[in-house]
C-alpha cells in the first residue's frame, strides 16, 4: 500500500509535459482536452480553464494506472501539429 501512494505522489508532483489540444465542440457545448500521445485520454469542461484542469488530471490518472498494470508510459514528444 505505501508503494501506491509514493507513486502516486510522484504523479501529482510531476509536471505535465504532454501536448492538450483543447477545441470547443457544439455538439456536446463544451469544450473537449485531447491528449495524443496517451490513447484514450481526454477531459472536457465548461470552459477552457476546467478542460485543461480535467485533462492534467485525466494524464495523472494514465500513467497511474499504467504503472498499476505495468505498461509502458510513453515520454512526451513535444509539440506534435506543425507550425
Amino acid at each position: 500500500m505505501l508503494q501506491v501512494v509514493v507513486k502516486t505522489q510522484e504523479i501529482v508532483a510531476m509536471q505535465i509535459r504532454y501536448q492538450i489540444i483543447i477545441y470547443w465542440c457544439e455538439q456536446r457545448q463544451r469544450y473537449i482536452a485531447e491528449v495524443p500521445e496517451l490513447p484514450d485520454c481526454e477531459a472536457g469542461g465548461r470552459t477552457y480553464q476546467e478542460a485543461l484542469s480535467q485533462a492534467e488530471q485525466s494524464i495523472r490518472q494514465w500513467i497511474e494506472a499504467a504503472r498499476a498494470f505495468r505498461q509502458p508510459i510513453p515520454e512526451p514528444l513535444g509539440r506534435l501539429l506543425p507550425t
